[in-house]
């Protein structure tokens, strides 16, 4: 077994940043993936390991190596003696990342309200 290196990331395909890549479907997560991999490719193989980007866009798209990653361990477990099927995993490890995602969306957007109505007063 190799180790693995999970870099997590969370894009906003509408940021000024990012909205001609946002013209393709999950383009602004995959452009995400490739930047993890090049700024960790290093550590990850000074360290006997592979680095694994799980690069998610706010609305809920996520890059190939993170669903690849979901199934990789959905397999694993199912495999070595879990009460659950792997079909059953997958569906929950996607909707805890899913509840995760939306929560962080609810956090900025209270966050942005409070900084906008302090300007207001």
């Amino acid at each position: 077994h190799v180790n693995k290196f999970v870099d997590v990331t969370i894009v906003h395909p509408t940021a000024p940043s990012h909205i001609a890549a946002a013209r393709n479907q999950l383009k602004t997560a995959e452009d995400a993936a490739k930047n993890k991999c090049r700024k960790y490719q290093e550590l990850a193989e000074s360290n006997a390991g592979q680095i694994v980007p799980f690069a998610i866009e706010s609305y809920g798209g996520s890059c190939k190596a993170a669903v690849d990653l979901i199934n990789e361990i959905a397999v694993f477990a199912s495999t070595h003696e879990s009460a659950w099927s792997k079909e059953e995993i997958v569906a929950n490890l996607k909707a805890a990342v899913a509840i995760a995602v939306q929560r962080g969306n609810a956090h900025a957007a209270v966050v942005g309200y409070r900084a906008c109505s302090s300007f207001a007063a």
